[in-house]
Order: structure tokens, then C-alpha cells, then sequence
């Protein structure tokens, strides 16, 4: 790639990255089911919530508590590791994990810099997916709530089921928790769902 080419993809570049790095770090919605209740509640981020729960299946989030669980999460551990490493490699600044990656959307990027910003912010999605992943036990999640199906009033007034996620030229949105993807997750999307008819074209 010249540098013209390269001057012209690195605002696309930036923007990819600080996408990427916002579905890892920023606040997110997930589904809570607890018997036959359910929630929406908020998470500080993807990243924290992976912290969290390698500290719960240690039981250093209850303090030290014996839990049924495993003495330790060897998933959410190497995940953890794998991250952090990669992100130190990338920026060894002397901070933790988030704080590097806020360094690195805020630093000044050069035109030929376009190459490492698309390889960065392809691992940070990629990372995003899988830890995701792992937080639904080992089943990619179907949307950020987690749910496939919502119920709507059709014409006649009845309570209809229909899939929660639509798609316009805009992006695609989850009718339950109202998050919404924009046209570059849709390959993620699709291999998520992995099927057409999960998906409800909405041009409304």
C-alpha cells in the first residue's frame, strides 16, 4: 500500500479501532436469569466482566468464600493472559490493560501506522467474540441480551413471536434490549445466527 492509499484508510482504520475497543471496554446490557425471572442489567465492559468472573470462580469476589466451582477458570484465565499480553506488546506503557488501549485510540497514528491499526482492532474484535463466547458457556450468544425471540401485537391485536433482531441499511438492532450493530458486524452476525431466518429486514 503507498502512503497516498495510506492516508486515505487511516481515519477508517481509527474508527474501526476505537469501535472494536469500545465493545471490548465500554458498558454493555446482558440478560440475567435467575429462576423464571429475567433482567436487563449493565456490565462495566466485556473485559470486566471476564476479570469478574475468573475472580468468582476463585472465590476472591465473595471474599475468599468456598464456591461450587472450579479453583479456577483456565478459559477466563488464558483469555485474560492471552489479552493482556498481546496489549502490552502493542503498548508498553506503564498502566493496566484498559488504560493502554484508551492510549492507544487517543495517540497520534501515522499514515503508515494503517496496517497495525487493522490488525489491532481485528484481534480486539475477535477477542470481544470469543470472550462473549465464554461468558454464554461456551454458545455464541445470539445478540447482546441473549435473547432470539420477542413477542409483538400484530393487526388483529394478538401477541405474535418474531425474531428480535432486525436489519436495515443502517445496521441491525435487537428488538429486546435495543442494542444496535452497525453494516460492518454484519459477517459476525451471520455466523452467529447462522441462519436467514433468524433475521427480520426492517427498511421502516
Amino acid at each position: 500500500m503507498n502512503a497516498d492509499a495510506e492516508g486515505t484508510y487511516l481515519p477508517g482504520a481509527l474508527q474501526n479501532l476505537d469501535d472494536a475497543i469500545q465493545g471490548l471496554t465500554a458498558p454493555h446490557t446482558r440478560l440475567h436469569r435467575a429462576g423464571s425471572a429475567s433482567q436487563i442489567i449493565t456490565k462495566p465492559s466485556v473485559y470486566a466482566e471476564m476479570i469478574e468472573s475468573v475472580q468468582g470462580a476463585q472465590g476472591s469476589a465473595l471474599g475468599g468464600v468456598a464456591r461450587s466451582m472450579p479453583p479456577i477458570w483456565v478459559d477466563g484465565v488464558d483469555w485474560i493472559s492471552k489479552v493482556d499480553n498481546a496489549v502490552k506488546e502493542w503498548w508498553p506503557a506503564r498502566t493496566d490493560t484498559l488504560g493502554r488501549l484508551e492510549q492507544m485510540v487517543a495517540a497520534a497514528w501515522r499514515p503508515q501506522d494503517t496496517e497495525f491499526i487493522d490488525h489491532a482492532a481485528t484481534s480486539i474484535m475477535k477477542w470481544t467474540r470469543e470472550a462473549e463466547t465464554l461468558l454464554n458457556g461456551g454458545r455464541e450468544q445470539f445478540s447482546t441480551c441473549g435473547e432470539r425471540w420477542v413477542y409483538r401485537k400484530d393487526t388483529l391485536g394478538e401477541n405474535v413471536r418474531t425474531p428480535a433482531l432486525t436489519v436495515t441499511s443502517m445496521g441491525c438492532s435487537c428488538r429486546a434490549c435495543a442494542h444496535h450493530w452497525g453494516v460492518e458486524y454484519f459477517d459476525h452476525l451471520a455466523r452467529v445466527i447462522g441462519a436467514v431466518g433468524d433475521v427480520v429486514t426492517d427498511e421502516r
